[in-house]
């Protein structure tokens, strides 16, 4: 358990035990050398994606400050389509704190394309300010096409603690974990230039207080327990999360939400196919939510995409209040080379439970996305020294097909 531990810790690049002989005859003296791996990284980039268009990014990571085992985190990232700013500290265990309790401060600024406003059949774009619709808009009839898609920005920052449910360090790694913490958000919908923007084309209102802007102040509650037999690539074992959101009326909007999520993942250990040796398993994935009370157009649950419902775009099936998505997975190895490729056969559904149309404005109905959708299809897994890099190719149940990128695994 104390080696668990210590390579837990992810501070050191090697480990090794000696053992000499103690005073007493039936007992040994334990000696760990250690060599302790470089924890600071600084890196920068390029890139594209289909979301934030050409875009660079620098980050700076230091997991040992102090040489506390803290962890300072930042990043910036400027695209011609969206930007972030995102800094963030932790403590992994409060001083002198019985229970382990770690917190997370964090600060940030991200202006993104949101899911639930973007894609689908149909686009959908902002309004021109200078033709501002009636108070009762007509279904259907559009208030001056600007051609610009809305763009959400997200100003704010929060603390997030969690702890163990355990006084005992050596029940620590299966002890259900709880967490609680509160965030604050400034959100306001922008046009290409940063201007604020209230409404679409079809007179829809893009934010919860119709100017464009609301202020989302919430308490966040969790609750998580993770039996699996290893974090990164899992063969038995389950982990399970449930979260809860609640709101406070406050400032802009007035919003009074409650969003409920949770997770189950599954893990079997099967010997089915032998094409190279190693560990094979069963995976499975349930997850659901909903949210009560009032609910921000830009705070609907979306589905679709590399980590929903694979073969369809990002944000392809729509956008909901309710959601209930599920996945299926059979992975096996494929090859030793260059540390490890494994393949994957799976199968996703994802369905919005008929709710697309208690988001105001019906942003997935009006952009023609169908509400549920199921995807099928095979990948691969290859080990880097970055973490294991995804790679699936879908089809869906509506005769698209998609290839897909990502990292680790889809849960």
């Amino acid at each position: 358990a104390d080696l668990r531990n210590i390579y837990g810790l992810g501070l050191f690049e090697d480990v090794q035990v000696a053992l000499e002989p103690g005073e007493d005859p039936r007992k040994v003296v334990v000696n760990l050398n250690v060599q302790e791996r470089k924890t600071g990284n600084f890196s920068a980039g390029a890139g594209f994606s289909s979301n934030s268009g050409l875009f660079g990014t620098a980050s700076y990571t230091q997991n040992n400050l102090g040489g506390n085992n803290q962890k300072l985190n930042a990043e910036v990232q400027i695209g011609t389509r969206e930007y972030l700013f995102d800094a963030s500290f932790t403590d992994p265990w409060i001083a002198g704190d019985p229970y382990r309790t770690s917190y997370t401060v964090n600060l940030f600024n991200r202006l993104t394309l949101p899911l639930v406003f973007d894609g689908g059949n149909t686009e959908v774009n902002l309004g021109n300010p200078k033709e501002p619709p009636p108070v009762d808009p007509l279904p259907g009839q559009i208030y001056g096409d600007t051609g610009i898609t809305p763009r959400v920005n997200r100003l704010g920052g929060g603390v997030v603690f969690s702890r163990p449910l355990t006084k005992n360090p050596d029940k620590t790694a299966s002890a259900w974990t709880a967490s609680a913490g509160v965030q604050y958000q400034r959100i306001s919908i922008r046009d290409d230039s940063f201007n604020i923007a209230k409404y679409d084309i079809f007179g829809n209102n893009l934010s919860f207080s119709g100017t464009g802007q609301d202020d989302l102040l919430a308490f966040q509650f969790g609750l998580s327990r993770d039996l699996r037999n290893d974090p990164l690539t899992p063969t038995k074992g389950s982990v399970i999360r449930v979260g809860v959101d609640q709101s406070i009326p406050v400032g802009l909007g007035n919003i009074t939400m409650t969003r409920i999520r949770a997770s189950y993942s599954h893990f079997i250990p099967v010997k089915l196919l032998r094409l190279n040796k190693g560990p094979q398993a069963l995976a499975f994935n349930i997850q659901a939510g909903t949210i009560i009370g009032d609910l921000p157009p830009y705070e609907a649950f979306t589905l679709g995409g590399g980590s929903s419902v694979r073969g369809y775009d990002e944000g392809e099936v729509g956008s909901g209040r309710s959601f209930l998505q599920a996945t299926a997975e059979y992975r096996f190895p494929l090859l030793k080379f260059l540390g490890g490729i494994g393949g994957v056969l799976f199968v996703d559904y994802g369905t919005l439970l008929g709710t697309q149309a208690e988001v105001p404005g019906s942003p997935g109905i009006i952009r023609g996305k169908p509400g549920d959708g199921l995807g099928y299809g095979v990948g691969v897994r290859v080990k880097t020294p970055i973490g294991p890099v995804r790679l699936d190719y879908a089809w869906t149940i509506d005769g698209g097909n998609r290839f897909q990128f990502g990292f680790g695994e889809r849960f």
